[in-house]
């Protein structure tokens, strides 16, 4: 599932596994597991108990959410992390035979999170309330017109091969963001403070600065 802004492709795999991607590279940025830790055997047809049922990314593209074999729901950052944020029990603990979980959706505002079962109920659970600082709120929007940029700026869409055979080697993600951000219609001053940060982080339109940044 895309993030709302596009700029990211969140995937989850029957392995356990989400992994983010970046867009239009669509190089992984991000891996996840539900087993708590990279298995040394993966088991893509066994009964591992965390194979994952279905993915959601929030309105405000700072979590998503993912719905397991094991009946948990968890709210995962949209940050290099090895643990969820919150994860909600009620499910697993259920003593209901055979219950199952089937499909994730966010609400528009973001506060309500809806989970269908097998046994044909839809469940609400509530995230947390939280006012978006100034900060966050500029690098989402910087960040959707980067990537709105290094799309267009592509005169011919190649294909992923393409992309991941250039992307190895640094020079598709680093040209098109440094030609990208000189063509920002921002004042001289930003433009210097995003090719600042660039020059730190090779992917600074993917970082969001905590509250106290």
């Amino acid at each position: 599932m895309y993030t709302h802004d596009s700029s990211m492709l969140v995937t989850s795999s029957y392995d356990s596994s989400c992994v983010v991607w970046c867009v239009p590279e669509y190089a992984p940025l991000y891996h996840y597991w539900h087993m708590g830790r990279v298995p040394s055997l993966l088991l893509l047809g066994g009964a591992n108990g965390h194979h994952l049922y279905g993915v959601a990314v929030a309105p405000d593209n700072l979590h998503f959410t993912t719905i397991c074999e094991d009946r948990c729901v968890r709210l995962w950052p949209l940050t290099a992390s090895t643990s969820p944020t919150k994860t909600y029990y009620e499910l697993a603990l259920s003593t209901l035979a055979g219950l199952k979980l089937r499909s994730v959706s966010y609400s528009p505002c973001g506060r309500l999170i809806a989970v269908t079962t097998s046994d044909s109920r839809i469940l609400l659970f509530t995230t947390e309330s939280r006012v978006l600082s100034l900060t966050v709120l500029c690098v989402r929007v910087i960040r959707s017109r980067i990537v709105r940029y290094l799309i267009n700026s592509l005169s011919v869409q190649p294909n992923i091969i393409q992309f991941a055979d250039c992307y190895s080697s640094g020079d598709l993600a680093n040209n098109l963001l440094q030609q990208t951000i000189l063509n920002l219609p921002l004042p001289p001053h930003i433009i210097d403070l995003i090719s600042s940060v660039f020059n730190k982080s090779s992917r600074p339109y993917y970082y969001y600065p905590t509250e106290s940044s």
